[in-house]
């Protein structure tokens, strides 16, 4: 330092207030999430605005998608397949007439996505293209469920550095405990838990 420089001590505010206001990550703004291009991934919460009916119909939904995982844990290409015909079952059936506007919009948007990848995971000829199709699904399921809530439920994202390539990917579990659905037994316990939500 030289006679007459200037300390700056409250900078990280200042950029942080900066980020705040342009809708971005920051200390008090954690619903952003950085996509893997670098751009800001917004996530809205409707937490408020949307019935428990309506959030109890996606969460039933959630309770399949949890046996999904588990059929992609254990490797196993039919059940795979079946508990996502369940799945995609369930989540057709959840009603977002009763959604405002902006919710609906959001809500329309991910469903497409999930319905979209349910559809190639059924019809995958084999378990990795259907684990890579259930990472999709699961990145805008885990959307969702961000941002219409759990209900007070708990649950984990969780995420495998080594998945997808070494691209790395997130899943759902309703425990904390690590059971790789994108390896299975091959590498079971590889990942750790990225967000709970509850």
């Amino acid at each position: 330092l030289k006679f007459g420089d200037e300390i700056v001590s409250y900078g990280a505010f200042v950029v942080d207030a900066a980020a705040q206001l342009n809708n971005n990550f920051s200390m008090m703004n954690r619903n952003v999430k950085i996509k893997k291009d670098g751009r800001p991934d917004i996530i809205p919460s409707f937490v408020e605005a949307v019935s428990d009916t309506f959030r109890n119909q996606l969460l039933k939904s959630i309770d399949i998608y949890l046996s999904l995982k588990n059929a992609l844990v254990s490797s196993d290409e039919t059940k795979t397949r079946e508990q996502t015909e369940m799945f995609l079952e369930s989540i057709e059936k959840v009603d977002m007439s009763v959604l405002d506007d902006e919710p609906q919009e959001f809500w329309s948007e991910h469903f497409d996505m999930i319905v979209s990848h349910a559809k190639k995971i059924i019809e995958a000829d084999d378990i990795e293209e259907q684990r890579t199709q259930f990472d999709f699904l699961s990145q805008s399921l885990i959307k969702t469920i961000r941002a219409f809530g759990t209900n007070n439920q708990t649950y984990y994202v969780q995420h495998c550095p080594m998945a997808i390539g070494n691209q790395g990917a997130d899943w759902l579990s309703d425990e904390p405990a690590i059971r790789n659905p994108y390896f299975g037994d091959k590498m079971l316990k590889c990942g750790s838990v990225k967000l709970e939500l509850n």
